[in-house]
């Protein structure tokens, strides 16, 4: 029932290296292919229904300079920015922190505006005699 078996073949495409001698694994890999498909096995090495292309792949060329910050690795384009960002960061905080005790601590507060020149002058902070 249903079409006649077509008889076996296979094409094997193989990206290498350089540093591969494509002689030295072709056999293996024939033998391999061969053996994983039904009616293979039986045909000859030089068959036209078998065949195996060898590719040199080019090497990777690295683009990109890293460069070590901290325990990170970052582009070089990227590393003014985060030399800045290293010191932006922690002033930035600092300040946060100050407005923050500033608005929540009144005493601190006008005291400050005291010492710039802004607080009221006339009032005084002691007790009044009776």
């Amino acid at each position: 029932p249903g079409e006649p078996v077509q008889p076996a073949s296979a094409a094997v495409f193989i990206k290498h290296s350089a540093a591969l001698d494509p002689d030295s694994v072709r056999g293996r890999i024939q033998q391999m292919v061969a053996s994983s498909i039904p009616g293979m096995s039986t045909q000859s090495v030089d068959s036209k229904k078998f065949s195996i292309v060898f590719v040199p792949a080019a090497e990777f060329q690295e683009t990109t300079q890293w460069v070590s910050f901290g325990p990170f690795k970052l582009d070089s384009t990227n590393l003014p920015f985060w030399n800045l960002m290293l010191w932006v960061a922690p002033v930035g905080l600092a300040l946060v922190l100050l407005i923050g005790a500033l608005l929540v601590r009144s005493d601190w507060r006008a005291s400050l505006l005291r010492r710039i020149g802004f607080g009221s002058r006339g009032r005084s902070t002691l007790p009044a005699r009776a």
